[in-house]
């Protein structure tokens, strides 16, 4: 601040002129909506490289769903734009599984994003064992380092292999944070209730000593549990931490202050914490300071009520005030308003939840181009199906609240489905504003008669977050627009059927796809794959009823006649076969996959694999399980000799296999489990 106007020099009109701009240069922020991104995201690094904010996430997902970063871009705080998978986890060499708590960094025009993978343990299986775990262990991980010309990525693995793999003072090596201080580089770390201070070398490929020759030093506040962060403001630095479960509603984040980021600190207590009705296990966050200001907010992660889902996490952001001796004020969460721009349907339809809806919402899409449409609690009656455009400058999207209601009136007579994203003005087109459309929220109700979902053309569709009911297929992906090629990205889908024969969850007829997080119940056959390219994660589909022993023998869990699928962590639940391989299918990919049976009868087949023709899969820690012989239980049944297919590792929950026809000890190249 300028204390005096004297424009006598040179100095002072150079002093106001900055003044100035860093007032009128430093952009308006826009209105704030908590949660600040669509969907399940936690463990948020919030940075600034120029004039725009960016956001590196981890996606809140199951372990296994997680094997990717989003990352997002804002000029403003409110309104945020996705960059979505900047980095796999397939692209980083060692790392197995998921990917999470990211950190980014701008460094000599490089951008550096430091993360944590695999959930690693010592190798003596204790907690505080130094013992590190072989490459190639299931377990073995660490934290990571990728690179990239932009902070929107794609980043590209570093070093190719951990930078730190080790336990040291039983801190596992997992939630780093990154900090620059005096033109030196220092990272924090630690789980399992341990955290660690080491020093950085220039290029991040390694670590150097610290100045008292220690490779690391043991930073561990009072009540640390994971999540570190360090920042500075007027000479003084703050050191925050989560302490409780993450899991739980005791959750929270304390602090400390001190001189130095090297210490000694004074712990200062909670300053973030659950807070009814809002939101419960609030915790690892990052902080940002609004350039030209001592404007500061706290981003973090927080589980809404009434929501007891460990993972349903959402990204939030909050306003972070000092008081004037510099400690930080109790920060008090915030829902915000509906964000400006939503176009609410309920207002302009004026229904009362019982006459036909579907020609005014129609008009509704028509008349709204590059809209989200809202739908708020409550029953909306269709005759016929909704259509979305596909072409960018018409699309839509639709969002419904979580008690929004789509349903398939009495006497629905259409074989398409109720809501057809992309099934009007289709155009191929990824690059344009409006391109990445879809549907969010709300219920899906078929009412026995009707299919639910269809996606029809476009690109990059996304469907998150819905529940399905009561339909004869779930959801239907058509052939994409480019070559075949959909890329739509659908998450998060809890689905129950007609139970009728044809009935079918997930039904796939286009490649390169990506679903997650899927549960399903009573299809006749659980997913369906007709193209190929396309990776499932944590599917599960379950037959809970069953007609008659004729309707069973044909159940099937996952119907594969494409090629190139992948299969992780995915769940056959009591479907007579849990894996049908057709003659087309080639190359499938299952890693860590169940199939299970918790009854049998005499006269019912249970049939983990079987292939119409030749084996060609590739499978690795399989899961079986048979509950008695009264059935005819087999592994893997083939319809033709031959095949590259490999089975790595079988594990029988109970082994009751009785098939005279299984051929798995033909193709099983590992160890079978008892």
């Amino acid at each position: 601040m300028i204390d005096k106007f004297d424009f006598s020099s040179r100095r002072r009109l150079a002093t106001l002129a900055a003044w100035l701009l860093a007032i009128f240069a430093n952009p308006v922020l826009g209105a704030i909506e908590n949660p600040i991104i669509d969907g399940w995201y936690a463990d948020p690094q919030i940075r600034r490289y120029g004039d725009e904010y960016w956001l590196f996430p981890t996606y809140s997902g199951s372990y296994s769903g997680q094997p990717f970063f989003d990352v997002f871009s804002s000029g403003d705080l409110g309104n945020w734009t996705k960059h979505g998978k900047a980095l796999k986890a397939e692209d980083i060499s060692w790392a197995r599984s998921a990917l999470w708590a990211p950190d980014a960094h701008e460094k000599d025009g490089k951008y550096y994003l430091f993360f944590s993978a695999n959930d690693t343990s010592p190798a003596d299986g204790s907690r505080t064992g130094t013992v590190v775990r072989a490459v190639g262990d299931p377990k073995y991980g660490g934290i990571g380092v990728a690179v990239s010309d932009k902070p929107e990525g794609p980043y590209r693995d570093l070093i190719g292999k951990p930078l730190v793999d080790q336990f040291w003072n039983g801190a596992q090596p997992i939630d780093q944070y990154v900090f620059e201080y005096k033109g030196e580089w220092y990272m924090l770390y630690g789980g399992w209730g341990r955290c660690n201070l080491v020093k950085l070398a220039p290029d991040f490929k390694s670590l150097l000593p610290l100045e008292d020759g220690r490779m690391w030093r043991d930073m561990t506040p009072p009540g640390y549990v994971e999540g570190s962060v360090m920042f500075e403001r007027r000479g003084r630095w703050y050191f925050m931490y989560s302490s409780g479960s993450w899991t739980k509603d005791n959750y929270r984040i304390n602090y400390c202050v001190g001189d130095s980021p090297f210490g000694p600190f004074e712990f200062k207590g909670t300053v973030l914490s659950s807070q009814k009705p809002i939101a419960t296990g609030a915790g690892h966050n990052s902080v940002v300071c609004v350039p030209g200001t001592d404007e500061w907010y706290i981003c973090y992660h927080r589980r809404p009520i009434p929501s007891r889902s460990p993972n349903h996490r959402v990204t939030c952001l909050d306003r972070m005030r000092f008081a004037e001796n510099g400690d930080i004020e109790p920060v008090v969460m915030t829902k915000g308003p509906r964000p400006t721009g939503l176009v609410n349907v309920a207002e302009l339809l004026n229904s009362n939840g019982k006459t036909d809806v579907s020609a005014a919402i129609q008009r509704i899409i028509d008349m709204n181009p590059n809209q989200t449409l809202w739908f708020p609690d409550g029953v909306y009656p269709l005759s016929k199906p909704i259509c979305t455009p596909a072409d960018p400058a018409r699309a839509v999207s639709l969002h419904l609240s979580d008690f929004a209601v789509l349903r398939a009136m009495p006497g629905w007579a259409h074989s398409n489905a109720m809501v057809r994203l992309g099934g009007i003005h289709p155009k191929n087109d990824n690059r344009s504003t409006g391109s990445v459309y879809g549907l969010r929220g709300g219920v899906i109700d078929g009412a026995g008669v009707a299919t639910a979902i269809s996606i029809e053309s476009g690109r990059e569709t996304r469907v998150q977050n819905v529940s399905i009911k009561r339909a004869h297929v779930g959801i239907h992906v058509k052939k994409g627009a480019n070559s075949g090629s959909a890329d739509c990205d659908i998450r998060d889908i809890d689905m129950t059927g007609d139970n009728a024969p044809g009935s079918i969850g997930l039904l796939v007829e286009a490649h390169d796809n990506t679903f997650s997080n899927f549960r399903m119940v009573d299809f006749q056959t659980g997913v369906r794959l007709r193209g190929s390219g396309n990776f499932l994660t944590n599917i599960h589909p379950l037959l809970s009823r069953v007609s008659n022993q004729r309707f069973f023998n044909d159940t099937v869990g996952f119907d594969d006649n494409s090629g190139n699928n992948s299969y992780l962590r995915c769940y056959s639940d009591q479907f007579s076969t849990g894996w049908l391989f057709g003659p087309k299918s080639d190359n499938a990919d299952l890693d860590g996959c169940v199939a299970f049976w918790y009854d049998s009868d005499p006269g019912k087949r249970h049939t983990v694999i079987r292939c119409e023709g030749q084996f060609k899969a590739l499978v690795d820690d399989l899961w079986a399980g048979f509950r008695d012989t009264k059935a005819t239980n087999a592994v893997l049944l083939v319809g033709k000799e031959g095949g590259h297919g490999v089975i790595r590792d079988i594990r029988l929950v109970e082994d009751r296999l009785n098939a005279l026809d299984d051929r798995f000890r033909d193709y099983l190249t590992g160890r079978l489990h008892p």
